[in-house]
Formats: C-alpha cells, sequence, structure tokens
C-alpha cells in the first residue's frame, strides 16, 4: 500500500495537437525511506482521436535549468491510451512505482512527462527536490 503522506505538486500545462494537458504529481514525501512505494497522478483534458502514449517518472537531477541528469534505475514508465473525444473531457491516470531498497540518502529531483510511443516528449515537467532520502 502507498503512504499517503504526499503533498500535490502542479506540473505544468500545455497544448499539443488539440491536446490540453495538467499534469499533477504526487511525490513529495518528506523523508521518504528506501522501498517506500508513491503514486504519480497524471491528469489532463483530451480533444480529438485516440491514441496510446507512456506516462513516465524519473527521479535525478536538474542541471543547467532544463537539462535532466536521471540515476540509473529511477525510471518508471507505463503505457496508457485515450479514448477519441469530441468535446474536452479530463482524464486521470497514476503511476506507482517504488524506490528500490538500496537508494542514496539525499534530495532526487523528479521529471514526469507524456511521450509517444517512440519516446518523444508531449510534455515534461521538471521538478526540484521532489524526493527526499534520508540517511538510515
Amino acid at each position: 500500500m502507498a503512504e499517503k503522506d504526499y503533498t500535490p505538486i502542479i506540473l505544468g500545462t500545455g497544448a499539443v495537437v488539440a491536446v490540453g494537458l495538467g499534469v499533477y504529481l504526487w511525490a513529495r514525501t518528506p523523508g521518504t525511506k528506501p522501498g517506500t512505494e508513491m503514486i504519480a497522478t497524471f491528469k489532463y483534458k483530451h480533444i480529438g482521436a485516440a491514441g496510446d502514449f507512456y506516462l513516465q517518472v524519473m527521479l535525478g537531477h536538474i542541471r543547467a535549468v532544463i537539462f535532466f541528469d536521471e540515476v540509473e534505475g529511477l525510471k518508471w514508465r507505463t503505457q496508457e491510451s485515450a479514448e477519441a473525444h469530441f468535446e474536452w473531457t479530463e482524464i486521470t491516470h497514476k503511476v506507482g512505482f517504488q524506490l528500490p531498497d538500496v537508494i542514496d540518502a539525499g534530495k532526487y529531483d523528479a521529471e514526469a512527462s507524456i511521450r509517444t510511443l517512440d519516446d518523444k516528449i508531449i510534455i515534461r515537467h521538471l521538478q526540484k527536490s521532489a524526493v527526499l532520502v534520508p540517511e538510515l
């Protein structure tokens, strides 16, 4: 069962080919221990054709404002789909992930993204200090 001590973080909004996106990440847990289960919630509005895509969460470090340096082994993704909609429809997906049992203590930044099946970014958001792993 995932811990409930989450702080919502608004990730961003955008529009790409008639898709309005609003993404929310529920991943900031003060003092998150190794092995903790977490949940990233993606909410967006969709209008247009049906399609498949990836929801992806990575932990690492933001470098030079826009470059994200992923820490190996801290990437999770799931394939999802959206049905065709003829009016703006809000859709919610949850991505569950678990921190490894062996992870260095420290602050980790997060990248949450929605990507095409050929791994092109539709929208992404970088969040500083999303997860804090304490010294044990």
